[in-house]
């Protein structure tokens, strides 16, 4: 039962808080303030990212993936951090696929 609720989160979690993530910053980017606009995007970007990473990780051996396994991770939580210093409606969405992908990849290494 543990599994299913791993799993579900992290793959219903993770394309609905990207797909939200993305919709999210496109409405913000119309704003004037640059800097904010510029840390959304990178935000975005990099928890975009993170669930690619989990999912190369696991094609390589056992020592590159777990070296690609924390540097998805890092990705994942610096993505999140980057986003309390963006909008904070991006903040949300932005959690939820960090913490979505970061279950993907407990689901994936589960046995």
């Amino acid at each position: 039962m543990f599994w299913l609720i791993v799993n579900s989160v992290g793959f219903v979690g993770t394309p609905a808080g990207l797909v939200w993530a993305w919709m999210a910053w496109a409405k913000r980017s119309r704003d004037e303030a640059r800097v904010r606009k510029s840390i959304g995007f990178v935000a975005v970007t990099a928890v975009s990212l993170s669930p690619l990473i989990f999912f190369i990780a696991r094609f390589f051996h056992a020592a590159a993936s777990h070296i690609l396994d924390w540097i998805g991770v890092a990705v994942a939580c610096s993505a999140i951090i980057l986003s309390l210093f963006s909008y904070f409606r991006l903040a949300i969405p932005v959690a939820l696929a960090g913490v979505g992908s970061l279950m993907l990849l407990y689901g994936m290494t589960l046995r």
